[in-house]
Parts: C-alpha cells; sequence; structure tokens
C-alpha cells in the first residue's frame, strides 16, 4: 500500500520532474538503431521518424517513455559499480523491457531462476531470499529498496534539532529543551493545490454569536480544483459567517485531498448541486461536513482557521439530529465525512456513535453487507447520475467499516466507480474540472480482499490467532493480493515524488500484509508459504519485507512531500504499523532514527487534528514499557510535540479507543488512550523513585 502523491500521477514526467510536453525531448522510437536510440530526434533522418512514429501506437509510446524515465532513475539511484553494468546491459541489447523487467520485478508470470539470478547480482542487497523473489516478481507492490543513511533521516528533523551530539543529555535524535518556544510550523501559506493565496482571517467569531467574520478574499482571481467553485454561494448552505472565496478553497482543499484518497461521495455530481443550489447529490448537512473536516487539514496551512472548525462542527452535529431518522443514500456520506471529522477531533465517544451509525444506515439501504442485490436491483430504475452517486457512497462506506467496525460478510453489489481515465470529459468552456482518482477506485478492490481476511482473523473464539486460521489461509489471501498488485495500471506504480493518494494507498497495501502475517511470525521456521521458490519464505520475512517497505515509503513521504500534502490523515495505519515493528524488534542500529520519524509524522499531523496527541502518548508509553525511551527524553518530545498544537481549544481533552493490533487477543491491551493514559503514570513514577524532575 503506499503511498502515490509522493512520477506525476498520471502524467508521466521527464527526468527533471518536468511533465512532458513542457520543454522535454520526445521519446525516442524503439526500433532505431542502437547507436541512434541516444541522439535527439532531430538528428536522424526526419522521413524515417515520421514513418516509424506513424507506426507506433499512442500506448507504445507511453511505455517507452515510462522505460526511459525507469532506466534514468535507476541509473541516479544505483551505486556507482552496479549503474556501470546496467548500463552495459542495455548497450548490449534494444531489448528495455526485458532488462527493466529482470531487474525490477516489474513483468508479470513466473520469474526463471536466471533472471533471478541477474537481477540478484544488480540489485542491492535484501534480508532475506523471500523479500529478494518478492521485488524481482513483484515490483509494483515490492520495489527495490537502497540503503538509507543517518544523514537521509536526519533530513526530516527541523535543522535547531540537534540529531547528532552525543553529549547531549536527553541523546542523539531527541529535541532539547529549548525548542519549546518553536512556532507552529506548515507549509508555505500559498496553497499549492488550488494556486491561490490562502484567504486572509481576521479576529472574529465564527459561531455567529459576536462579531461576524470579517474575511477578505484573494486579490487575484481563485484558482480552485473545479471551476464551478467560482459560483458557490455558501450562505445558502450553512449559517457560519465565510466568504464564497474561503468556503470554495476549503472545499477544494478537500477535494484534492482527503477525497482522492477516501471517495465517500460522487464529487462530480456534489459539485454540480452544490453550486446550482439543488439538494438531489448535495444537502446542508453534507457541505458542512465537508467544511469540517477541510477546515481541520487546512488549519496546517492557516492556523486561524481553526476558528471555524468549531463553528462548523457544531452545526454540523445540529443537522445530523435533524437527519437521523431519515433513511437517505446521500445521509450515509454525510454521516461518513461527519464521523471522520469528529473522530480526527478526538471525540470519540460522538465519533464512534456517528460511525455506527453510518454503518448500520448503509446496511439497511443494502449498500453493504447484502446479499441479494436488492439496491444493485432497485438501482436500475434510477438515473445513471444515481447510480454513480450511489456507487460512490457504497464503495466510501466500505473504507471507513475497515478502519472501525467488525467487518462486513459481502461487500457492495454495486459497480465500482470509474477512474479519471474512463469519465467523460466535460467541454472545455466549463474550465477546470475536478477528476476521480485511480487511488479510489483500485482501493476499492484492496478493501473487499481485506474485508476477506478480517471476517476470519475476528472471529474470536479464545484461541490464538495462529492456533485457529491456517497459514494456507494466510497465503491464499497473500498470493491474491499480489497477483492483484500485479495487475495494476502504470500510474498505479510507486515512485518518489508520487501524490499523496498513491503514498496512503501502498502504505495500506503493506499495513494489511502485515495484518495477514503478524500473527504467524512466532511459529516455528519450517512453517514456510510453499508457493514460492525461496526456502526462508517464513510469515515473519514477508511481514519484515513489508515493514521494510513501510520504512522506505514514510520516508519518502516525509522528505519530499511538500505543501497540503504532508498533513493526510490516512498515513496512520502505517504510522501504528512501523513504531509497533521498530519497538517489537530494536535490532536494526536505525530503528531509532524510523520510530523519531513516525513521532515527527504525527507532530504534523497534531497541528490539524488534535487527537494525534493522544496516539504520541501511547507509542511513548510503549517505548517507556520497553526500556527503548527514558522518562525524561519521552518527556521533553512529549513537550516539543505539544507545542505543535497550541491554537487547539483547551481544556477539552482529545482522545481515540482506536485498536493499534486489531488481530490481538487482548483488545485492552491495544487501544491508544488505554495506553496513553499510562504516560504521566509513568512519568510521576520516574521522578519519584530518581528525585528529580524526568
Amino acid at each position: 500500500l503506499e503511498t502515490t502523491a509522493p512520477g506525476i500521477y498520471a502524467n508521466p514526467s521527464s527526468s527533471d520532474g518536468r511533465p512532458r510536453g513542457e520543454g522535454c525531448e520526445e521519446a525516442t522510437p524503439p526500433n532505431l538503431p542502437l547507436g541512434l536510440q541516444s541522439m535527439p530526434k532531430s538528428a536522424y533522418n526526419a522521413q524515417e521518424a515520421g514513418n516509424i512514429e506513424k507506426e507506433l501506437s499512442l500506448d507504445a509510446r507511453e511505455r517507452r517513455l515510462q522505460e526511459q524515465t525507469r532506466l534514468l532513475e535507476l541509473l541516479r539511484s544505483l551505486p556507482g559499480p552496479e549503474a556501470v553494468q546496467l548500463l552495459q546491459r542495455f548497450r548490449s541489447t534494444s531489448d528495455t523491457s526485458r532488462v527493466l523487467s529482470s531487474i525490477e520485478g516489474s513483468f508479470h508470470g513466473e520469474t526463471r531462476p536466471s533472471d533471478l539470478d541477474t537481477a540478484r547480482a544488480i540489485l542491492p542487497p535484501t534480508e532475506s531470499s523471500i523479500e529478494f523473489e518478492l521485488m524481482a516478481e513483484y515490483g509494483t507492490a515490492y520495489p527495490r529498496l537502497l540503503p538509507t543513511s543517518v544523514v537521509e533521516l536526519t533530513t526530516v528533523w527541523p535543522p535547531e534539532l540537534d540529531l547528532s551530539a552525543s553529549g547531549s543529555q536527553v541523546g542523539p535524535g531527541i529535541p532539547s529543551t529549548s525548542t519549546q518556544g518553536e512556532m507552529l510550523e506548515g507549509p508555505s501559506e500559498t496553497n499549492s493545490e488550488t494556486g491561490q493565496e490562502a484567504s486572509q482571517l481576521e479576529e472574529s467569531d465564527p459561531s455567529g454569536h459576536g462579531q461576524q467574520a470579517r474575511i477578505t478574499g484573494p486579490r487575484s482571481p481563485p484558482q480552485y480544483c473545479d471551476s464551478r467553485l467560482e459560483r458557490l454561494e455558501i450562505r445558502y448552505w450553512t449559517k457560519v459567517p465565510i466568504s464564497n472565496e474561503l468556503a470554495a478553497t476549503l472545499i477544494s482543499f478537500y477535494l484534492e485531498n482527503d477525497h482522492r484518497t477516501m471517495g465517500f461521495f460522487d464529487a462530480d455530481l456534489f459539485l454540480d448541486d452544490l453550486v446550482s443550489c439543488r439538494q438531489e447529490f448535495c444537502s446542508a448537512f453534507l457541505v458542512v461536513s465537508v467544511l469540517s473536516l477541510a477546515c481541520q487539514e487546512y488549519t496546517a496551512v492557516k492556523p486561524q482557521v481553526s476558528a471555524f472548525r468549531t463553528a462548523f462542527l457544531r452545526e454540523a452535529e445540529m443537522l445530523w439530529k435533524g437527519e437521523a431518522s431519515s433513511d437517505s443514500v446521500l445521509s450515509v456520506a454525510a454521516i461518513e465525512v461527519f464521523s471522520a471529522a469528529i473522530i480526527f477531533e478526538g471525540n470519540d465517544t460522538l465519533g464512534t456513535e456517528l460511525s455506527m451509525a453510518g454503518r448500520l444506515l448503509a446496511e439497511r439501504l443494502g449498500l453493504v453487507g447484502s446479499i441479494d442485490g436488492a439496491a444493485a436491483a432497485a438501482l436500475a430504475q434510477k438515473s445513471p447520475e444515481w447510480v454513480r452517486a450511489t456507487s460512490h457512497i457504497a464503495w466510501g462506506a466500505l473504507h471507513v467499516i475497515f478502519f472501525h467496525h467488525a467487518p462486513i460478510l459481502f461487500p457492495p453489489a454495486l459497480p465500482v466507480p470509474e477512474n479519471a481515465n474512463n469519465q467523460t470529459a466535460r467541454p472545455s468552456s466549463q474550465g477546470t474540472t475536478y477528476t476521480r482518482s485511480a487511488t479510489f477506485t483500485s482501493a476499492c478492490k484492496l478493501w473487499t480482499i481485506a474485508e476477506e481476511v478480517m471476517g476470519v482473523y475476528l472471529s474470536v473464539d479464545g484461541r490464538d490467532l495462529s492456533d485457529r486460521v491456517p497459514l494456507a489461509f494466510a497465503e491464499a489471501k497473500f498470493r491474491k493480493l499480489l497477483e492483484w498488485a500485479a495487475s495494476l495500471t502504470v500510474e498505479m506504480r510507486r515512485s518518489m515524488l508520487a501524490p499523496a493518494d498513491l503514498v496512503v494507498f501502498h502504505i495500506w497495501f503493506h499495513v494489511i500484509v502485515t495484518i495477514i502475517f503478524r500473527p504467524f511470525t512466532s511459529t516455528p521456521e519450517t512453517d514456510c508459504l510453499m508457493s514460492f521458490t525461496s526456502t526462508d519464505s517464513h510469515p515473519k520475512q514477508i511481514y519484515a519485507a513489508s515493514v521494510n517497505q513501510l520504512r522506505d515509503i514514510i520516508l519518502n513521504y516525509r522528505t519530499y512531500c511538500s505543501g497540503s500534502s504532508f498533513f493526510t490523515p490516512f498515513i496512520n495505519p502505517g504510522l501504528f504499523t512501523l513504531s509497533l515493528a521498530l519497538l517489537e524488534d530494536r535490532g536494526d542500529p536505525q530503528w531509532r532514527s524510523y520510530f523519531l520519524l513516525c513521532i515527527r509524522c504525527w507532530r504534523d499531523l497534531y497541528a490539524s487534528y488534535p487527537v494525534f496527541r493522544n496516539i504520541v502518548q501511547a507509542f511513548l508509553s510503549m517505548a517507556m514499557q520497553k526500556d527503548a525511551f527514558t522518562a525524561h527524553e519521552s518527556k521533553v518530545i512529549m513537550e516539543w510535540v505539544e507545542g505543535n498544537g497550541r491554537h487547539h481549544a483547551k481544556g477539552i481533552e482529545a482522545f481515540t479507543t482506536f485498536i493499534f493490533d486489531p488481530t490481538s487477543a487482548a483488545a485492552s491491551e491495544s487501544q491508544i488512550n488505554a495506553m496513553a493514559l499510562k504516560f504521566d503514570e509513568m512519568i510521576l513514577f520516574d521522578e519519584f523513585t530518581t528525585g528529580t524532575d524526568a
């Protein structure tokens, strides 16, 4: 699963990161003599080149460009001797695809031993043979990894933190107390997604009880992800005093970030009704819920927006009470969006109530968990637009169910929403148009497989999971994941600069793999998977291979993503999984740096979402329990994290009862808040026993 934003999403790039068509050379036709392939197009006979180009289909040219991009990435990333070997191989053959396949494992089908030997001679070493086999055969899910230096890890920390001073009282990698006064960090105030400067906010009371909010719009015409937002009249939908410009900015920001990952509803139909003030595919409850979630994430860009989040959350709760007795498909989407905002706000009681209400409503309407297909049959009498809207909401509900509920037996019987490549383009006169991410479409199948796994794993009968579930079941589901991943399109490949939604997707994939195999990591070494050629195909090694992928994904995400992409909360399952794995196996000398990397990501998220303070406390408590961090170190880290959320409302304790290890037999020991509550106890106990402040 990992992570896509973080090339260019659905738009191949040149080696310097520029999109194709912006000053880049066209791909060289593949059938030219070897000596001409590296020359500019103008260097060879124009007539011959023209004839060759006519014979090439668009798909073939796209594949050629992708191969060249992959070759350049390999040459840049491999150590010198390996890069020279790779270049020599390319000079000796014109079959570019075959060479790349043997190196990256991006071909499908059975890999021959000779191919594995060739790739093993070129690629960096791996921790196990099965990890190498996965990289060779399933390069989309398990791309090759390069060693990470300590210097690379320290780049994700701000320069005022001394990560190398061995004489520091708090130890390497721990911020000093001087950082407690550090100002809130965040991306530039320019919204990289909408291309406009964030609206200037003045101190006000957006609740409407006091002076009305005064909001100054941008000086230049705003640019949103969809030009329809320029016609937004937000006063029709909410009583929170907010300008059309800021509301449009927030909605655009949400659609370009969280919505590309979770897809709670069909954005195209939503926008049509939103700006036309119609209520077939839009409602006040849904609009205000979207603004609530958008305000949370946008707080990292403009902390002043935090004042509006409270007003929108309050209004959404009021509107929910008016929808509670209405069995409406649109209410399912609104409840799911609102429940996400409430959970991230740290109101666990209301969040749990909302998410359960959304699930029950989706089941009553036959959107999920139904085998008779009644919902699909009823939709046959509806308009194509209504089918689109209902299908999107049903699959969006499935995504939420995976994170917060017991699994369902039957996924939606409705069609999976089409990705952007299959959508009918709007006339150009309508300006820019939001297009659905391929990530959401691909994730629908991922969640279906995940629900099959959890349906078996969460059937608790008092025994350990490895004692009641055969390894053959785990292997079959893993194979199903691998074969499906191998069928993904090129745009779903992971790259250093992938968009955030793609990154999250790959994170989810590997989180699911770790869920599958973690219960079997302590089984006898002879209990291996039988469908692989590697002799060390034990569940522990496959679990470790996915943990290694998570390390790489999260490091690249935090290092190379910029702007709004920093702040998607949906990377959190990956942070949970990686942190837990690091604390359980501290044999790697870099484990501490990667654990602090996770803390840094949570600190970034805490700027937008109050619940992440509770999560940091929980994992620092685990670290102290395992003697991985001292009480003093943990206290200093916690103060540093809290410094990034001073703008959050005071006096309200944000917490979550989320289970960070869903396969654990002792659920109470895997609950975030229960573990977080031990933090202060451990700090006080240390102060009492040592006679000093921690």
